[in-house]
């Protein structure tokens, strides 16, 4: 885990009611085991659609994967069909 990470996680658990942001499987499972919630990247935009502050999550994801940024093919058809972009 890195530093930032562990930051992370740590402000996390000192404040209640946080939701933390973290992709990294590794992380998302030791803040699960501290009762932290969390989500990621995906889930934010899942969060932000159906809130109507997007319109589309699929143009984003096309985006986000030009990048260094991995997402499986699994993942993305999960977050488009909450999304019901499917």
């Amino acid at each position: 885990m890195d530093k930032g990470e562990a930051i992370a996680i740590s402000l996390a658990s000192e404040h209640e009611n946080s939701l933390l942001i973290i992709d990294e499987v590794k992380e998302r499972k030791a803040a699960k085991e501290l009762g932290i919630p969390v989500t990621g990247s995906l889930g934010v935009l899942i969060a932000a659609k159906k809130k109507e502050h997007i319109q589309a999550i699929k143009p984003l994801i096309e985006k986000i994967q030009k990048t260094n940024f991995r997402i499986s093919k699994e993942l993305i058809e999960r977050v488009l069909d909450k999304a019901n972009e499917s």
